[in-house]
């Protein structure tokens, strides 16, 4: 008799457990009670020097908590999570939300994964329910090095005029002879000028060359001496053989 009572004991203690465990544990979750938007994000083209951001919305309908761990799972160090912490709860029924940060540090196409892996919480322990993933893609864009203004004839007259204005490039000579010589360049530059957009690029390199040598400060012979002199027929000079430099390569 004794022996029949403790069975009967331990087979009511086994029920009381189940029925508690049951009780605890509350509603079985479904794969599709977590719901993840957008499942994939493709960031396009970003420039280097550059970041974005984007929004991942976790949104969990079941009447139980779960709990999340996020993280990225791929080799692209140019993908990174905001400051959320791992692991987190997510209410029944709430959402949560994952910044993810695309910041490219090199030109060229890159992908990650962000893995969400959730979990069941009970009185009892964890149950996985399975990781979830969401690829991150995005291609860096190396910006293109601007290139220096080449000059041109429109700025080395400008400038020409300016500095004889403010008689920082002057004619050599006596007065009339040094106004003279002014000209005589402007004139030079002038035509130049004209031949090039004509499209007679060889002459009026040749013409540029011939400037050039005048304005040069270096001495020639007596036919090929400087025209001009001042602090800016320096400048001048680089300026125009800029222009000569351009039309060797157009």
């Amino acid at each position: 008799m004794e022996r029949k009572n403790e069975m009967m004991k331990k087979m009511w203690l086994g029920a009381v457990l189940i029925i508690s465990i049951m009780l605890f544990q509350g509603p079985a979750l479904a794969a599709d009670d977590t719901i993840i938007l957008p499942n994939e994000i493709p960031f396009g083209d970003v420039q280097v020097g550059q970041v974005m951001t984007a929004e991942l919305v976790i949104a969990h309908t079941a009447s139980s908590q779960v709990e999340a761990v996020v993280a990225l799972s791929g080799t692209c160090s140019d993908f990174s999570l905001g400051a959320v912490p791992s692991p987190f709860i997510i209410p029944a029924g709430a959402n949560a939300s994952v910044i993810i940060t695309y910041a490219p540090t090199g030109g060229g196409f890159c992908s990650d994964t962000v893995d969400l892996q959730f979990f069941w919480i009970t009185p009892f322990g964890k149950t996985d329910l399975g990781t979830r993933t969401v690829t991150v893609t995005g291609n860096g864009v190396v910006p293109e090095e601007p290139e220096e203004p080449a000059a041109d004839m429109g700025s080395v007259l400008e400038f020409f005029d300016k500095s004889v204005a403010e008689k920082t490039i002057k004619g050599k000579g006596r007065r009339k002879f040094a106004k003279f010589r002014i000209k005589m360049l402007r004139h030079m530059l002038v035509i130049a000028d004209r031949k090039i957009q004509k499209g007679k690029i060889k002459k009026a390199q040749k013409l540029l060359k011939a400037v050039y040598k005048k304005i040069d400060g270096k001495r020639g012979r007596k036919w090929n001496k400087d025209l001009a002199k001042g602090e800016a027929l320096s400048e001048l000079a680089e300026m125009v053989a800029q222009v000569i430099d351009d039309l060797e390569t157009s």
